[in-house]
């Protein structure tokens, strides 16, 4: 299995109610279908949700079938402390196979850029 993170946009101003999106991408290498869940954590100054700090949560990917790739887009949320600097995002990719077993974890990183303007 192969991840990889991105954001879109690239970077964001250092305001509050301004929004990125953390995308993950998720190839599988094995012919077997696969269930993928996503554990994201990120650093102060970004939430999951606009009007509170919520800084864990897990996603349901969906499955992979076969030789695929499967994509999720979430939205972060600057919060009213955010600067201008670089923030750590940490996502842990969980993977099940057909019986609900754990089949492995992939553990990545990724930042996000916050600019002055």
């Amino acid at each position: 299995m192969k991840v990889s993170l991105n954001t879109y946009p690239e970077a964001i101003p250092a305001y509050p109610g301004k929004t990125i999106d953390l995308i993950i991408d998720a190839g599988s290498s094995s012919e077997r279908p696969s269930w993928l869940e996503a554990e994201v954590r990120l650093e102060g100054g970004f939430s999951f949700k606009p009007n509170s700090s919520v800084r864990a949560a897990r996603f349901r990917m969906g499955i992979c079938e076969g030789r695929d790739s499967c994509s999720k887009s979430i939205k972060l949320y600057a919060e009213h402390n955010v600067r201008p600097q670089l923030y750590k995002c940490h996502v842990s990719l969980f993977v099940f196979n057909q019986n609900g077993d754990l089949q492995g974890r992939i553990d990545e990183h990724n930042l996000i850029k916050c600019t002055s303007n």
